[in-house]
């Protein structure tokens, strides 16, 4: 069988979150996107009133999210009223219900809430539309980049195969199955989907903040910002700069897997505790797709960095994993571009991908 083409991940119903039984409803899943989508853009047109205007405008640029919310609104809300009488039943017999989904577990959250608004349907409909704006986009932008990356690069087959062999070999030492410990060894798995998340992160700037001190703030350099200033980090720029990653916008599969295979070499070879083991394991430690740094931003840095990073991590890896051990992808003579829009990078959105199903 030959190579079929497929479009790309963004946009694709399959990969919207599945969080309901009318989860595979066209008109649902349509909405959900729709909302996904339409966030971005009303935030944009906000931005553009004038701040004396917001008051009385600010509403327009939502009028297609407010459709889209009702519309989901309708299989959403019979979903929840069913879900709270179950648990109304549960407690009055003193029994426990066991959901494993953000439904089940926010109901249980806020099952004693003081604030009776949050117990609501319609509030728990909010709440799974935010979610699924979260996760359509992120996953989706990040996966579709992995993919465009690794089968762009001109060592592209080399460097599947080598992710193939660790993935078979992963899966051989855990009899065939996925667990925690097993993902965890997916080094060069690892290295494959963090050097995408640097060289295609989907936003220019990260980590803005707003200064509310009334003082303002003085900077190290003297520089003064008022109260009402908002800064950033500019991420792109730092992931791009060659004086921080040599070669910083060539796409190097194992860009970070050779040093953590290097200071796993080093500690069995060598067991003498030299500073120079210990700052080669010390880097190793930091160079996994989780860890953030002033040097690595995707997902934010500090107190503040993602918290939903160590899911998604190995939500890229799992998919990366299925994907090469179960089809062959052609390798790009290109790499399709991204377009940057505002403060973001997007994917390209009509780029097609070829892939035939490997012979297992």
């Amino acid at each position: 069988m030959g190579y079929r083409s497929v479009c790309t991940f963004y946009g694709g119903r399959d990969k919207y979150i599945r969080l309901t039984p009318s989860g595979r409803n066209d008109e649902y899943l349509d909405s959900a996107g729709g909302f996904a989508q339409d966030i971005p853009i009303s935030a944009a047109l906000i931005r553009m009133i004038p701040k004396i205007l917001k008051p009385f405008l600010s509403w327009i640029p939502l009028l297609s999210n407010r459709w889209h919310l009702y519309k989901a609104s309708k299989y959403l809300l019979p979903f929840i009223r069913n879900r709270v009488a179950e648990l109304d039943a549960a407690k009055a017999a003193g029994e426990k219900v066991q959901w494993n989904d953000f439904t089940g577990w926010y109901l249980k959250t806020v099952a004693d809430h003081p604030d009776p608004a949050e117990r609501t349907p319609e509030k728990l409909v909010k709440r799974l539309m935010v979610i699924n704006f979260a996760a359509i986009h992120t996953s989706t932008f990040t996966a579709t980049n992995i993919l465009f990356d690794l089968f762009s690069s001109p060592t592209a087959e080399a460097d599947v195969k080598e992710i193939r062999e660790e993935i078979e070999t992963v899966l051989a030492e855990s009899n065939g199955k996925w667990n925690k410990d097993a993902v965890a060894k997916l080094i060069k798995t690892d290295s494959a989907v963090r050097e995408s998340l640097r060289i295609s992160t989907f936003m220019s700037h990260g980590m803005d903040r707003m200064v509310v001190d009334p003082k303002g703030v003085t900077m190290s350099d003297g520089l003064h910002l008022p109260q009402g200033t908002r800064i950033g980090t500019s991420t792109y720029s730092i992931h791009h700069d060659n004086n921080v990653y040599e070669n910083a916008k060539t796409y190097d599969a194992f860009r970070f897997s050779r040093v953590r295979a290097g200071a796993a070499k080093s500690s069995t070879a060598n067991g003498a505790m030299n500073k120079e083991y210990l700052a080669k394991v010390l880097e190793a430690k930091n160079l996994s797709t989780v860890t953030t740094s002033d040097t690595f931003l995707s997902f934010g840095h500090g107190r503040h960095a993602c918290p939903g990073r160590f899911f998604a991590a190995t939500e890229m890896k799992l998919l990366l994993a299925y994907i090469i051990m179960n089809y062959d992808v052609k390798p790009f003579e290109k790499r399709p571009e991204n377009t940057f829009l505002a403060g973001s990078i997007l994917p390209p959105m009509k780029a097609t991908i070829s892939v035939k199903r490997r012979k297992v």
